[in-house]
């Protein structure tokens, strides 16, 4: 293994350190400073793949996927659950 192949393997493992939400911002200016000594074209790769978009998952994103049977089923089930009302410890059967 030569001295480069090291240095990359280094960098590699201790990316992959987990700390607290304190000092995130500090791992990942320390993160970038290790990448600094990588060729060009690693490094972006790296970063390319460590870098992860905001998502924002809301119910009715979710939704907007559902085929209109989805949907028709969605709103009888919450109809019909309304409709049973509220589960009562009266209505078990005894044994």
């Amino acid at each position: 293994m030569t001295e480069k192949e090291k240095q990359v393997s280094q960098t590699l493992s201790s990316a992959n350190d987990v700390g607290t939400a304190a000092d995130t911002e500090a791992k990942k200016d320390n993160f970038e400073e290790r990448l600094a000594g990588l060729p060009e074209k690693y490094r972006e790769e790296i970063l390319k793949q460590y870098d992860m978009p905001d998502v924002k998952v809301t119910l009715f994103g979710v939704l907007r996927h559902a085929t209109w049977v989805e949907i028709l089923l969605m709103v009888a089930g919450t109809f019909l659950s309304i409709a049973s009302g509220p589960y009562s410890s009266q209505n078990k059967r005894q044994a």
